[in-house]
């Protein structure tokens, strides 16, 4: 008799958690925060990267044109 009544008080226990919702929107606000975390970091390297490179033939162009010393 004891054993069923912890197996009854322990599926009771269990539904109760299983129904517990109170800090469900906690736990999918920060989900959502490292999912933009990590979106943001990888499109902030990749644009890093293009913006370091137009830059470079930018000063490449520059450095190439010849001066007048005339002028």
């Amino acid at each position: 008799m004891r054993t069923s009544f912890l197996a009854l008080a322990r599926r009771a226990s269990v539904s109760r958690i299983c129904r517990d919702d109170r800090g469900l929107s906690t736990v999918e606000y920060a989900i959502i925060l490292v999912l933009v975390a990590v979106i943001a970091i990888g499109a902030w390297t990749r644009f890093g990267s293009t913006v370091k490179d137009k830059i470079e033939q930018s000063n490449d162009a520059v450095e190439a044109i010849e001066v007048d010393p005339d002028l």
